[in-house]
């Protein structure tokens, strides 16, 4: 039990590390990925708990308590030569896990895919810079839409490298 205690604080310790609020709306953090440089801005009122951190330390999960997940990582672009080609992967994938798509559109750096995971809505965001995926993967109950329509329209605006983005 002091184990687990001792490596969640520590996760949550690293995870903090990640998390900044030097920013100049109180219900906005920024998160930075030091390893591939990928940053997007957070509203803080829609996610209230940061979940499981992978170990490699590549993203951060953050967590509403009501089925809301936001999911933001960095990536080597190693599956794919371009955008077009990742949608194409992204929507198979999601097809063969029983998702729903209803929207995918690449654009050369971009991407996006969104539908639906049993009772959830799920949104993805892939941008592609020098080599890099800098990602956000958003799901949320349907009956949240409305909570969520927001963040949604302004993904694209708060997803970015380190230093590109702006805050919303």
């Amino acid at each position: 039990m002091k184990a687990r205690l001792l490596l969640f604080s520590m996760l949550w310790f690293l995870a903090s590390l990640s998390l900044s609020s030097a920013c100049a709306r109180a219900d906005e953090l920024v998160y930075k990925n030091s390893r591939f440089g990928t940053e997007m801005w957070i509203p803080t009122e829609l996610f209230t708990t940061i979940g499981a951190t992978p170990f490699n330390g590549d993203g951060i999960t953050l967590e509403n308590g009501n089925g809301a997940e936001l999911r933001i990582f960095g990536s080597h672009l190693v599956l794919a030569d371009n955008a077009q080609e990742m949608l194409a992967i992204h929507v198979e994938w999601r097809e063969e896990d029983g998702d729903t798509v209803t929207y995918a559109r690449a654009g050369r750096d971009w991407f996006v895919i969104s539908g639906l995971e049993g009772g959830s809505i799920f949104y993805e965001r892939h941008e592609i810079v020098d080599q890099i995926v800098h990602s956000a993967t958003l799901l949320y109950p349907k009956e949240d839409k409305h909570n969520f329509a927001a963040l949604v329209e302004t993904l694209a605006d708060r997803l970015g490298v380190v230093g590109s983005v702006s805050q919303p």
